[in-house]
């Protein structure tokens, strides 16, 4: 993870906050398992949702008795625990906030899913350069998918295999229905792939398309726009498709290896 100053934080990021998936925790280092509601002596676990500088929102699964107890009690002390790698530590880093609860949302009874709303009183110098990492990231991926230097270059399959891409990738179309097309090439935002006859109608009828490519890390799904399409001269009844891809930090993430090549 690359040092940055969190003064000019708060200039440039202003209200922005960061919605949680699994590969955003895995690109901040969040250990998922060790994510931790305190209130005063009583811990329960939780899964963050969203985070920013100033707060967060948490999953958190309760009984209904859970539920009222917590709505009707004043807490003394809330504190809430995350758990961090760090490649620039040896170990994992615990963070601890003082927090105030600001709102309490049942999301679905039958489940006893609620989402509880956090501020920070206090919030650690390691998680703010965290958020600020992840911005700065934001910003210099959309640097690179609109530069020439990078959106001009093609890595070809054998290239993306080695980073961990699978050959296959999965369309899915607006009337629902899913193809699958063979990986050729790809940039930082286009993809080349080859399908077969019998599909390329649907691709060509379909108003949005969903690309979902499959690497080590887990599944990217990305919204794209069919931009070029040809017969292959050499093999019969193979289409060759050009996609455009949204720009997307985790695609480039992926990709990033070889830009660097």
């Amino acid at each position: 993870m690359e040092k940055y100053s969190t003064k000019k934080m708060p200039q440039i990021f202003g209200e922005r906050s960061i919605t949680i998936n699994p590969y955003i925790l895995k690109i901040l280092g969040i250990n998922r398992s060790r994510c931790i509601l305190r209130l005063d002596q009583i811990k329960l676990s939780c899964v963050p949702c969203r985070i920013s500088d100033k707060g967060c929102k948490v999953l958190l699964i309760l009984s209904r008795k859970e539920q009222e107890f917590l709505q009707g009690e004043e807490f003394s002390s809330i504190t809430f625990h995350l758990e961090i790698f760090n490649p620039e530590y040896d170990k994992p880093i615990p963070l601890f906030f003082r927090a105030k609860i600001e709102e309490f949302q049942e999301l679905n009874k039958r489940h006893n899913q609620c989402l509880i709303t956090l501020s920070y009183q206090y919030a650690p110098q390691d998680y703010l350069q965290l958020i600020e990492y992840y911005f700065l990231w934001e910003m210099k991926s959309a640097e690179i998918y609109e530069s020439p230097l990078y959106a001009n270059k093609k890595y070809p399959y054998r290239d993306l295999a080695e980073i961990g891409f699978s050959k296959h990738l999965q369309l899915s179309l607006s009337t629902g229905e899913k193809v699958t097309g063979r990986i050729m090439s790809s940039s930082v935002n286009r993809i080349m792939i080859y399908v077969d006859l019998p599909v390329l109608q649907p691709l060509l009828d379909s108003n949005d398309l969903q690309a979902e490519i499959s690497t080590s890390d887990g599944v990217i799904t990305l919204n794209a726009r069919l931009i070029d399409h040809s017969k292959s001269a050499e093999i019969a009844d193979v289409h060759f498709i050009t996609l455009e891809l949204e720009r997307s930090s985790f695609y480039i993430n992926q990709i990033k290896p070889l830009l660097k090549a």
